[in-house]
């Protein structure tokens, strides 16, 4: 006879309890040791091993985390109660490769429920394996006919593979359904409206994200989030206009080198649609660059932990000024740390490329942390950012809730812009621009124009990125484009939306000129 399998155990431990309680009080070496109490109190405790292989995420020990979830595979296999956390924990780790890998395994069992055959499509799209991913979801709308979602994202993956008709007629349906979720609706219209933008047809790709937009305007949080972006754009805007070039040299100054992976920081900023995904994914083909895309290092974690404000206290000038030398070098330290742990090697003395176009309104905090640290800003004719910006489909975070109306996209990059200008006259030298229209015309020369900027020589395998990253899983809104041949069919595209938005345009003149774009 076989030895009886043993029950999972999932029961909320009291030891589990108590780090939770720690841990939303911000006590986080307690609620560890409370964690590592509930694990070895009940080692095969399922629910104990992902929260603590959670919370070592949120702090960057993610080789441990790992280690709890091969436990967590080994003990439930592909229980179905199981499944759905520990593919969410994965993806918390920077594991998006394991969540496939346990995704496939369930599938393969005869054991994945449609939820997350769609999430397993998404995961196989960002990763350029398309024929791979329809094949998922495909079987996900069969599996729920009824679920909105699905065909979503189906649609998504008919539009990539120019399969125009049966992309089409899906749209429609979930944008004639009477009551679909709200937020498929929005994004079938936008998918819509991406469609006939490819076909040419601008003035039905105009009519298309007018209907999305106006329904996202229509949720809840979309007014308080707008109101939130714009008050902080404030404070950034505040922020800056406090420093001048006396206070960067000051932090050019300081001692604070003590970490030898400080010399090789470097930044890719810009406005989100300028370019910076292509950049990127063609700089971090290069040997001697790691390149992190999109992560909230600094942003959760790091700049925070710089200044320590708490509740409504405002971020001023003299809130950097006043980070003592002992918390930048700590800080640097964290950053350079999580880096590692997240790209799960050593920097090794290569060049870090921290590609974020949201950091452009952060810059003087990157500054105060790495003053060694070079910045490469990616331009593009601000017409076509509004335009690329306006056309597409963005969550209601902070930032995304202030890109609902084509003025507000406006002011969004009139902000982030107005800070650079500002900057840019202080940094010495340790600033290059790039501009898409180039980097279209001649990508060699803009690659090693770049490559020369951060020190490093003409690696020619930066032009193999493609062939490089035939399943390199990219994080932004634009990894279909990134994916495609060099193409210039999205420059000057704000001429077919010039009836539209040609008054907005009018609000983008200092740029075009201070840009040469005039």
């Amino acid at each position: 006879m076989s030895a009886a399998v043993p029950e999972l155990e999932l029961d909320d431990l009291a030891p589990l309890q108590a780090a939770r309680a720690l841990w939303q009080r911000d006590e986080r070496d307690a609620a560890f040791e409370k964690f590592a109490a509930a694990v070895a109190q009940t080692p095969r405790n399922v629910r104990a091993l992902l929260e603590y292989a959670r919370a070592l995420g949120l702090v960057y020990r993610i080789a441990e985390g790992e280690t709890l979830l091969e436990r967590v595979r080994s003990l439930a296999g592909v229980d179905e109660r199981v499944l759905p956390p520990l593919v969410q924990t994965y993806n918390e780790l920077y594991r998006p490769n394991l969540a496939i890998e346990v995704l496939e395994t369930a599938r393969n069992a005869g054991r994945l429920a449609p939820p997350l055959l769609a999430e397993l499509a998404v995961l196989y799209e960002r990763s350029n394996r398309v024929e791979a991913a329809l094949a998922a979801i495909e079987e996900c709308v069969q599996a729920a006919p009824l679920q909105p979602e699905p065909r979503l994202i189906l649609a998504r993956l008919l539009r990539r593979r120019k399969d125009v008709a049966a992309c089409e007629s899906l749209l429609h349906g979930l944008t004639s359904t009477a009551a679909p979720h709200p937020l498929v609706h929005v994004q079938a219209w936008t998918e819509l409206c991406q469609l006939r933008d490819a076909l040419g047809d601008y003035a039905g790709a105009w009519e298309a994200i007018e209907r999305a937009k106006q329904l996202h305007r229509q949720f809840p949080q979309a007014e308080p989030m707008s109101r939130r972006a714009f008050a902080l754009n404030e404070t950034f805007r505040q922020l800056h206009e406090g420093l001048n070039a006396a206070t960067f040299a000051a932090w050019r100054d300081d001692e604070l080198t003590t970490d030898a992976r400080c010399g090789n920081v470097s930044h890719l900023l810009g406005f989100p649609r300028t370019g910076t995904t292509l950049l990127e994914q063609c700089l971090g083909a290069h040997r001697q660059i790691v390149d992190s895309p999109e992560r909230a290092v600094f942003t959760r974690d790091i700049f925070p932990a710089m200044h320590q404000l708490r509740g409504q206290q405002p971020l001023t000038p003299d809130v950097l000024l006043g980070i003592s030398r002992e918390r930048l070098i700590q800080q640097r330290k964290c950053y350079l740390d999580a880096i590692e742990a997240i790209q799960g090697e050593p920097l090794a003395g290569r060049v870090h490329l921290d590609k974020n176009p949201n950091h452009t309104s952060l810059i003087a905090g990157l500054y105060r942390l790495f003053p060694e640290s070079r910045f490469i800003v990616a331009l593009r004719d601000p017409r076509d950012v509004l335009v690329s910006n306006y056309l597409r489909h963005f969550p209601l975070t902070e930032f995304g809730a202030g890109l609902l109306t084509p003025g507000s996209v406006c002011a969004m990059y009139a902000s982030d812009m107005n800070i650079w200008l500002r900057v840019r006259e202080w940094l010495e030298g340790q600033w290059l621009e790039v501009k898409y229209e180039d980097t279209v015309a001649d990508l060699s020369r803009q690659a090693q124009r770049a490559g020369a900027f951060l020190g490093l020589p003409w690696d020619p395998q930066a032009l193999n990125y493609r062939q490089d990253m035939p399943h390199k899983l990219v994080n932004s809104p634009s990894h279909d484009a990134v994916r495609e041949p060099i193409y210039k069919r999205a420059v000057a595209r704000w001429k077919h939306y010039e009836r539209p938005l040609g008054a907005y345009f009018e609000r983008l003149t200092p740029y075009l000129r201070a840009f040469g774009y005039d």
